[in-house]
């Protein structure tokens, strides 16, 4: 049945081979999944929701990524939302529009997309909906739960900036990716940038510390985003240019193809990185306790100030950082 497509078995059978591909133990916190008119689920504690909608040619090319890639690419920015605020998935609904020459093979490599974040994240996809489309489309909506929702808002003057990871492999890899190159060296970035890892633990060890004060998700560009913290927080930062967590070969790459590392580390977007802000001398026992727990490092890139401008210090002298980055109306 794999080489059929869907506008041949229906929309029906194809709901009933997505409830098959998502079969899994029952759940006390589950009464409802697929095939009632809604989910029915139990919540506890606070609850995130979010949903995010990812479209054929705007968000990725069919051209450079298979089935899977869509599927687990698509789940794992929704899931960077959640991450940002401290939160754990829970539950993930998944709406398709789908083209009805699409293979039922396709379908089935998407959502094992899916199930490769849910077996790691530890959530269940319980329900969406189907719809024929000209173009494959997503829309992924996460809920989640925390104990304490970190926000945007609560940055102060003289906390440190601190972010999770490396910046600009990601931005590189889908500019690497256009320019469809083959060189082995550029492999990594590629990976990067189809197969972000939203980082769920590292935002649930950051919001149960107590002391992060604000917190966002890199998928704008950290220019941007670090201006959507300092707004809605209504302070400013200085950016460490030589701080900047970059990777070694991205410098070399970058230049090597005609562009500015910088564009890439600032302006790229699509890191799923967290950027965040706490007291500075809270910052390494922090940092010690988020990579004994995940592997992965933080970084210190710069601080906040009460004055209300976002500059970039680069040897010596500061520049204003341009409130620039990815915008679906402007870009």
């Amino acid at each position: 049945m794999g080489k059929m497509d869907v506008g041949h078995i229906g929309e029906w059978k194809l709901i009933e081979l997505i409830r098959a591909k998502l079969d899994l133990p029952s759940s006390e916190e589950i009464l409802v999944d697929i095939g009632d008119d809604a989910a029915c689920v139990r919540l506890e504690g606070l609850s995130l929701l979010t949903t995010d909608s990812y479209v054929q040619d705007v968000h990725f090319d069919p051209r450079h990524y298979n089935f899977y890639e869509i599927g687990y690419r698509c789940l794992a920015c929704s899931l960077s939302d959640v991450a940002a605020m401290g939160g754990k998935p829970r539950f993930v609904l998944i709406s398709l529009q789908l083209p009805p020459h699409t293979t039922v093979l396709s379908v089935e490599q998407l959502y094992s997309g899916l199930l490769e974040l849910a077996s790691k994240f530890d959530f269940r996809i319980v329900g969406g909906d189907t719809v024929r489309a000209k173009d494959i489309g997503l829309v992924c909506t996460v809920i989640g739960w925390t104990d304490r929702a970190v926000e945007r808002s609560g940055a102060k003057a003289g906390d440190a900036i601190c972010v999770t990871g490396e910046l600009g492999s990601s931005s590189l890899g889908l500019h690497l990716l256009n320019l469809e190159s083959q060189r082995p060296e550029c492999a990594p970035f590629v990976q990067t940038h189809k197969r972000p890892v939203p980082r769920i633990n590292e935002g649930r060890i950051l919001a149960s510390s107590q002391v992060v004060n604000a917190m966002i998700d890199i998928s704008d560009g950290l220019a941007l985003d670090l201006h959507h913290l300092t707004e809605e927080s209504r302070v400013g930062a200085v950016i460490h240019y030589e701080s900047l967590p970059i990777n070694g070969e991205l410098k070399a790459l970058a230049e090597e193809y005609g562009s500015s590392p910088l564009d890439f580390v600032l302006y790229g977007g699509e890191d799923y990185e967290l950027l965040f802000t706490l007291p500075s001398s809270e910052k390494d026992r922090i940092a010690r306790e988020v990579e004994v727990h995940t592997g992965t490092r933080i970084t210190e890139i710069g601080h906040i100030v009460a004055e209300k401008k976002i500059q970039l210090e680069k040897n010596g002298k500061l520049v204003p950082l341009p409130r620039r980055g990815y915008d679906h109306f402007r870009n």
